[in-house]
């Protein structure tokens, strides 16, 4: 069900403590609205069914559902319930209830991303990057919303770049959270009782893992997620929730072992047992200072100001992805580096100055 056009039935006012008017559409039929007649089979052994009534008596709740949180806890464990239980005549009006809170998450994420799972939090409490973002995670966190946002423009807009291809477009914390707002906001006003906390690049989330955990992808010898359609180009991004969302299936972890990736790395970073960031290119040409003799020799013959993509285009799971950059990319394609007014750059953290540096052991400066 499309929310942004046909809005949302009855029910939610039911259930979500003051959510808006305007965001109600009366005439939406849903089977949702009928859950206060509805009996639920199977649930104590003395009776055959139970009213939903059943439940405000025995957890002392408040008549008026719109102030009772209990009630939508109730109603999210019993739905979950029903995709498991057999109903006979009635399977397809559970299994719509069911989908309908399904519907209207997807809808609201797919609207930031169309490449999104999810995953429980609860394995990475004690597995959390120590970082400042770190404190801004909800104290009852329940699920990770992991998005990709891919960046792919296809090899002939890469012919004559001299930065490393996520470096093309756009610095992507401005456009990811331009992109994010919105749906932030929708998210919010849909769950007002629940906490979404976004993050990107500076997260205390492991990324990847997150993303695996997710089902988006494989883990490649390069320690990149590496999705089925997007390859590896693409940004990670987070939204922490206090709401519980069902979590993927993880079917694949490992890529294709070619070991390709390894053998490429001109700097030897990468290795069976590893990676070390010291002798990567990309970290390297992110160094501030006087770089070495052998520093600045591996930058002027690989060409490139800033970071390195040759890991990611030697890699055969990168072949033939969808070219389909995420909107957000389209505006503001760069594929050379410059010096001057660049605040809306992936490299302008950094400051004028690195890049200038590069630019000039490359032209031999």
């Amino acid at each position: 069900m499309n929310v942004d056009k046909n809005k949302y039935p009855a029910f939610w006012k039911i259930i979500r403590r003051d959510f808006k008017e305007n965001n109600i559409n009366y005439d939406l039929v849903c089977p949702m609205n009928y859950l206060y007649n509805l009996k639920l089979d199977q649930f104590r052994s003395n009776q055959s069914t139970i009213p939903i009534e059943y439940f405000f008596k025995k957890f002392e709740l408040e008549k008026n559902r719109k102030t009772c949180k209990k009630v939508e806890e109730i109603i999210e464990m019993y739905i979950n319930k029903f995709s498991s239980m057999h109903m006979s005549d009635n399977d397809d009006l559970y299994f719509l209830l069911k989908m309908d809170f399904d519907n209207m998450i997807n809808d609201i994420i797919s609207a930031i991303s169309p490449v999104y799972g999810f995953c429980d939090f609860e394995p990475f409490r004690n597995k959390l990057i120590n970082c400042r973002a770190k404190g801004r995670l909800p104290e009852n966190a329940k699920s990770i919303i992991v998005m990709l946002f891919p960046y792919y423009l296809g090899e002939e807009e890469y012919k004559n770049i001299n930065i490393s291809r996520y470096a093309v477009v756009k610095d992507y914390h401005l456009a990811i959270n331009s992109a994010v707002g919105s749906g932030l906001e929708k998210l919010r006003e849909t769950y007002p009782d629940e906490q979404f906390v976004f993050f990107t690049d500076n997260s205390p989330i492991p990324e990847v893992q997150a993303a695996m955990d997710a089902g988006l992808g494989v883990k490649g010898k390069n320690r990149l997620l590496i999705n089925k359609d997007y390859g590896s180009w693409f940004f990670i991004s987070e939204i922490v929730t206090t709401l519980r969302l069902p979590a993927a299936e993880i079917k694949e972890t490992e890529c294709l072992g070619c070991g390709k990736c390894i053998s490429a790395c001109p700097t030897h970073a990468l290795s069976e047992s590893g990676f070390n960031k010291e002798l990567c290119l990309s970290d390297i040409t992110q160094r501030k200072g006087e770089l070495t003799p052998e520093q600045k020799k591996i930058i002027k013959e690989t060409g490139c100001a800033w970071g390195c993509d040759i890991c990611q285009t030697v890699c055969p799971m990168n072949k033939k992805v969808k070219i389909n950059p995420a909107e957000v990319f389209l505006d503001g394609i760069e594929t050379t580096a410059r010096t001057d007014n660049i605040s809306d750059r992936a490299y302008a953290w950094r400051g004028e100055k690195v890049i200038k540096r590069n630019l000039d052991i490359i032209s031999g400066q």
